[in-house]
């Protein structure tokens, strides 16, 4: 091999426009999916579980349990337990499930 061939097997890989503006691919031996990185936001990838942000996940499951067990436990507590009519569950549902919808305006 000559000097010239061993200059170019050593040099770094080179970004290269994308077609959409302000996005660029690697490319090299690693250029994947993972590899494309938007521009302006640190080119770093974050990481849902690390100590920064491992609040974000914890909050989604919390808030989904929340929810998911109000609106699950009315079944047997007001069917089978009491022995409502159908229509008293379904507004017990949407009593429970109405403060859901509003969650957008209160975080």
């Amino acid at each position: 091999m000559s000097d010239l061939e061993d200059d170019d097997a050593a040099a770094p890989a080179e970004a290269t426009p994308a077609p959409d503006a302000g996005v660029s691919i690697v490319e090299g031996d690693a250029a994947d999916a993972a590899s494309v990185v938007k521009e302006g936001d640190g080119g770093d990838e974050k990481d849902p579980w690390s100590r920064s942000f491992v609040g974000i996940p914890i909050n989604y499951f919390s808030v989904g349990l929340v929810y998911g067990g109000s609106v699950n436990i009315l079944f047997p507590v007001l069917i089978i337990q009491n022995g409502v009519t159908s229509s008293f569950y379904s507004a017990a549902v949407s009593l429970v499930t109405v403060f859901w919808s509003y969650k957008i305006f209160f975080g």
